[in-house]
This record gives structure tokens, sequence and C-alpha cells, in this order.
């Protein structure tokens, strides 16, 4: 879970050259970061900007997930959520955990959700095809509405946009109207240049390299930034 403070919702709804600037760079900064995957940043961020919905369709090992903290990585204010589906995953790993003594005292079936999806601004959902339907069809109110239904009252959500990843499509036609949820969607596969495989992996080895010493994880002497608050001027 990455965290940030949110910032108040700003008076202002104009958007500045500078905003545009800044995600533009943001762009091509993430662009010699993550190789062979402009179209992918590019879609990511007209996503984010909308508030709409990608799924990134290929194997494990293509980056999915890398691409996504790194974009977030420049959201200032942002807060990340992250898990991956499977057949037994609980409803619990996504939405928060019971909250046992408003069960036992008050008789409340609601969910603890700190630091779960529903306090998250975005969010990565890996394997989202290998999900359960109790965990998908509680993902569509939220995906679709913005809302989150706790102990049956339903409350905004603060989700601007919801990243997926799998590595198959799931032909179930109860799942139509969910499928419908992912707005944009891209196929990834494992980099054909054995250039920007090498660059990928010296990368790689910096990162770690970087971590060890407990410096940071990013990768570039200065990164741009955009704030949550601006992207939400952009969308409007």
């Amino acid at each position: 879970m990455t965290t940030a403070t949110t910032t108040a919702t700003p008076a202002t709804t104009v958007i500045t050259k500078d905003i545009q600037q800044r995600v533009s760079q943001i762009i091509t900064e993430m662009e010699t970061v993550i190789k062979s995957r402009s179209d992918v940043i590019h879609g990511y961020w007209v996503a984010r900007v909308a508030n709409l919905h990608l799924l990134m369709l290929g194997p494990g090992g293509t980056g999915k997930s890398f691409l996504v903290r790194d974009a977030v990585s420049h959201i200032e204010g942002a807060k990340l959520f992250e898990v991956a589906l499977d057949e037994t995953t609980d409803p619990g790993q996504v939405f928060g955990p019971p909250d046992i003594p408003a069960m036992v005292k008050q008789g409340k079936q609601r969910r603890v959700v700190d630091s779960m999806l529903p306090e998250a601004t975005d969010a990565f959902v890996d394997e989202i095809f290998n999900g359960n339907s109790p965990v998908l069809h509680s993902l569509m109110p939220i995906m679709n509405e913005r809302i989150f239904h706790n102990n049956g009252m339903p409350s905004k959500v603060p989700l601007r946009m919801l990243c997926a990843g799998t590595n198959k499509i799931n032909a179930d036609a109860d799942l139509a109207a969910f499928f419908d949820r992912l707005h944009i969607r891209y196929v990834v596969d494992y980099l054909d240049s054995r250039t920007d495989q090498a660059d990928m992996v010296s990368a790689a080895i910096a990162r770690m390299s970087v971590l060890g010493r407990g410096v940071g994880t990013s990768l570039a002497t200065t990164k741009t930034m955009v704030t949550l608050d601006e992207l939400d001027i952009a969308h409007k």
C-alpha cells in the first residue's frame, strides 16, 4: 500500500498548460524506464485523466504491475492498493476484514476498510479474471459508481482508476458486465528487442542497488510530479 497525504478538492476547475506539460513529461520519463510500452503508458494517462479503468492482457513478467507503480509514483497525494486474485481470495483481502467488535457489540456486518481498496485513489488488481464471483461482483459498483456498500450503507470511494492485469480472458457470460467496466484494453508481451531487455535488466539492478542503500525507488535524478488535485482539474 503506497500512501501520501490527500489534499482538499480544488476550488478551480481550469486546466493549465503547466499540468499538460508535466503529464507529457511524466510520459516521457516513464518511456525511458519502461521500454516498448509507449502505447500502454500513453493509454494509462489517458485513462487516468479520464477516470476510466484499464486492462492489460499478457503473461507474467511483462511489467504490468511495475508500470502502474511507476505511474502512481508520479502522483502526489495518491493511494495505491494492489492485490492478486485467485478463486480462493476472500473479500476481506480486497475490501477489508470484518469489524469483529462491531459485530459482537452492535450486530453490524461491516468491514474495516483502513488501507484497503475502498480507501484507494488508484488500484492494481492482478489476475483479475481468476477472482471468484463475490469479489468481482463487489468490485462492480466501486468501478462503475464509485460506491462501496458497507453494512448495507453505500458510501462514496475516492477511486479514480483501476488497472487490471490478466493472462487470460474469461468467457463467462456472467462477467460480461464486469468486462465492460474495463474501458481501455492492451495486449502486452515480452520485449522483442535485446537492447531493451538489457536496458531493463540494468535498470532493475540499479533499482535494487538504490533500495539496498535505502535511498528510494526512483532511477531518475529528478522525477516530474503532478498532484491528485491537478489530475482532478484535468478530468473536469
